[in-house]
Formats: C-alpha cells, sequence, structure tokens
C-alpha cells in the first residue's frame, strides 16, 4: 500500500478518476504494489514455519488477488466519497435499493434452476450489465463502486456456500475465476463513470462560456451583430 500511495501521485494521477489514463494507471500501480505486500506476507509465512515452499506459489497468487482487488474495489471510493458534488440521493437511491432487491431474487432462482455454470454466467450478466451501466451514469464513481462491492459480496457469499457460478472444486480455480469477475466489473465501472464525468465536465464548460458571452452580450453599449460567412446579418 505505502508503495501504491508513493508512485500514483509520481505519475501525475488524478484521483477524481476522470480520464482512462488514471484508471490504467491505478489498476497498473495496484497490481504492482500488492505483488510486493503479498511476497513479504508469504516469506513471513515461510520464516515462521507456517507454510511449506511446495505451497508458497499458490498461497501467494491468491494473497496477491485478495490485496489487488480490495485496492480495485475499495480505493475509487475512498478517494472521491467525500467530494462534493459526486453523490447525489434522491428517488434513484430507492432505485437502485430495488434493482439490488431483483438481482438477488434472479440470482437465486437462476442458480437453483440452472444446473450448468456456464448457463449461470450467461444468464447472471443480462441482468448485472444493465444494472452496473445504469448505475455507473446515475451516481458516478461513488455510486458505481458502491454498487460493484454488493454484487462482489454477493458473488463471494455464493461462492463460499458452495454455489454461484465461481464455485469449483479447485480453489485456485474458483478465486482466480472470482477475482476476473469483479476486476471486470470495476474496470467497466469506471470506464463508464469516467465517460460520463467527460460529458458532465464539457457540458458545463460549454454553459459556462455560454453564459459568460450572453453577460457580455447584454451588458454591452454597442450593437453586436453576427455575419455568416457570405456577409449576410444573421443576428
Amino acid at each position: 500500500p505505502v508503495l501504491t500511495a508513493y508512485l500514483l501521485p509520481k505519475f501525475h494521477f488524478n484521483h477524481h478518476l476522470y480520464k482512462q489514463k488514471d484508471i490504467l494507471l491505478m489498476i497498473l500501480v495496484a497490481l504492482l504494489g500488492m505483488s510486493i505486500c503479498a511476497t513479504g506476507g508469504v516469506f513471513s509465512l515461510y520464516v515462521t514455519g507456517l507454510a511449506t515452499a511446495d505451497h508458497l506459489l499458490n498461497i501467494g497468487f491468491i494473497w496477491w488477488l485478495g490485496d489487488s482487488l480490495g485496492v480495485l474495489l475499495a480505493l475509487p471510493l475512498v478517494l472521491n466519497i467525500g467530494r462534493k458534488g459526486t453523490f447525489s440521493c434522491d428517488n434513484k437511491c430507492y432505485q437502485l435499493l430495488a434493482w439490488i432487491i431483483l438481482f438477488v431474487c434472479v440470482e437465486l432462482i437462476i442458480v437453483s434452476s440452472v444446473p450448468d455454470l456456464n448457463k449461470q454466467f450467461i444468464l447472471s450478466m443480462f441482468v448485472i450489465l444493465p444494472m452496473l451501466i445504469w448505475a455507473s451514469m446515475s451516481f458516478g464513481i461513488v455510486g458505481g463502486s458502491f454498487f460493484v462491492i454488493v454484487l462482489s459480496s454477493i458473488a463471494v457469499w455464493l461462492t463460499s456456500q458452495g454455489a454461484g457460478n465461481f464455485y469449483s472444486h479447485n480453489m485456485s480455480e474458483g478465486v482466480f475465476s472470482l477475482w476476473t469477475f469483479m476486476v471486470a466489473l470495476v474496470v467497466t465501472m469506471l470506464l463508464i463513470s469516467a465517460l460520463q464525468s467527460e460529458r458532465n465536465l464539457a457540458l458545463k464548460t460549454i454553459q459556462k462560456h455560454d453564459k459568460k458571452l450572453r453577460a457580455v452580450i447584454d451588458g454591452a453599449f454597442d450593437a453586436i451583430l453576427t455575419i455568416d460567412t457570405a456577409g449576410l446579418l444573421v443576428e
């Protein structure tokens, strides 16, 4: 974590995550920083005799997946939750809650009625993607991050109960599948939120310039004429 916090400002990281380069930078630096953290943790287990040499690679891999996923899930929310104007709760909050309840009910129906895991995953995506897009565009990074954390928590709980799309008898395979799913949710949410933020910033800039232009025109003592390229009076 210390290395991650040190490197991000060095690359001019914008914690508002308005641009795609900031999203990519956050992901790469988080993966790098958590690899060092996982290496140190595995080494401490080996030195204290809590882990044997033949299991170090597997333990380190799972440790790295968990740490990096925690950063990607929590960091966008932590960086932006206190910023003014990032999240406004109105009637859409109740819509978000209704979407989450609907997803839980539909997911339980899919898991109980569809035995094939591949079909379960495809059907779940049909439910998740519309909700994720709507939440990211309506609430921005804060609301989108909260929504992803809720979905990820549900997926982890189902997997821990031996059900869901990501359960596997091979623990490493199951953990990696679950990690891939969560990272895909985070990246999708961040990209949609970034595109929406760029659109909102452009709209605010246009409105600000239009307001200034109107103020200049309304306060002018001389007549202001607008002529097109043909020399004809437009306004």
